[in-house]
């Protein structure tokens, strides 16, 4: 797979169709996650396992990459990564924008990585999560800090949205 990013590191039009090929079979495989990096194929997460598919046989080039990371970040990648850093970010793509994703780009060598994952387009209630109604008085809460920590896929990111939506 090659993407047409031009030599300062602007997203093309392949970028942008390679993206949303990667995301349209990410929602069609069901996946939560899609991890790309130079010189692999793209992987899934399905049922918490990292995959290579069939319909991807291609490696991807650092071109690939770069084009990619431009496209997300929307510009070119070098003015908005720091040296030493990541950049995280949002969007909504799909066929009817039905799919809404985080991404996290960072440096690796050769080149950058990119992790992507779906978040869900529902807000559950705090039982479906498995969590105590009593969560919510936080909601009420006039000032403070709250911390909601854990590992990745954990549920974090639901457990909050549930909150801010009680909100």
């Amino acid at each position: 797979m090659t993407s047409d990013a031009t030599e300062n590191d602007e997203a093309g039009p392949a970028a942008k169709a390679l993206v949303d090929r990667l995301l349209a079979l990410l929602i069609e495989l069901g996946a939560s996650d899609l991890h790309l990096a130079s010189r692999h194929r793209p992987l899934f997460r399905l049922d918490g396992k990292l995959r290579e598919v069939e319909e991807l046989p291609d490696v991807l080039e650092e071109s690939d990459l770069e084009g990619i990371a431009s496209h997300l970040a929307d510009g070119p990648i070098e003015s908005h990564l720091p040296h030493c850093g990541s950049l995280d970010g949002a969007l909504t793509a799909g066929k009817n924008e039905e799919g809404r994703f985080r991404f996290n780009i960072y440096r690796r060598l050769p080149g950058f990585s990119i992790a992507i994952r779906r978040l869900e387009n529902e807000f559950r209630s705090l039982p479906e999560l498995g969590l105590p109604e009593s969560l919510l008085k936080w909601c009420d809460l006039p000032d403070g800090l709250i911390l909601v920590a854990g590992p990745t896929g954990s549920g974090k990111s639901t457990t909050l949205a549930t909150l801010v939506d009680h909100i």
